[in-house]
């Protein structure tokens, strides 16, 4: 079963996201604050972050950058109401892998999240190359 984290500080989308999210076979944790997002990605395995870009504490965009300067490449989805392109770019460069705005189709969400997943495990299983000389 696949392990996603939810943070959102708005518990209607967190019920909402983790309803459809259970539907399809994840198992979900839900945290409402980036610190508590960052806490458990911190001490626990993941297969996918979801991260709303505005929350107390820490924003999606801040949990992004600290998780990835720690060395943590879990794939992150941040997940927003602000359908801007500059916020876009600078979740992207943060680390994160995609960036959705809220009224994306819950079915395009899951997809995503999917080939997020998929890619993050094809990679690690990948033979890794030696190069001689």
């Amino acid at each position: 079963m696949k392990k996603i984290l939810i943070a959102d500080d708005d518990r209607a989308i967190l019920t909402l996201l983790s309803y459809n999210f259970r539907q399809n076979d994840y198992e979900v944790t839900i945290v409402s604050d980036g610190k508590k997002a960052y806490d458990k990605a911190r001490k626990n395995p993941f297969d996918l972050l979801l991260l709303d870009l505005m929350m107390p504490e820490y924003s999606g965009i801040e949990v992004t950058q600290k998780l990835r300067k720690e060395g943590n490449f879990t794939p992150i989805l941040i997940l927003t109401a602000r359908d801007d392109d500059e916020m876009k770019l600078t979740g992207l460069s943060a680390g994160s892998d995609e960036y959705l705005d809220k009224t994306t189709p819950m079915k395009e969400i899951i997809v995503r999240a999917d080939a997020l997943i998929r890619r993050n495990q094809m990679y690690n299983q990948a033979p890794s190359e030696t190069v001689s000389n």
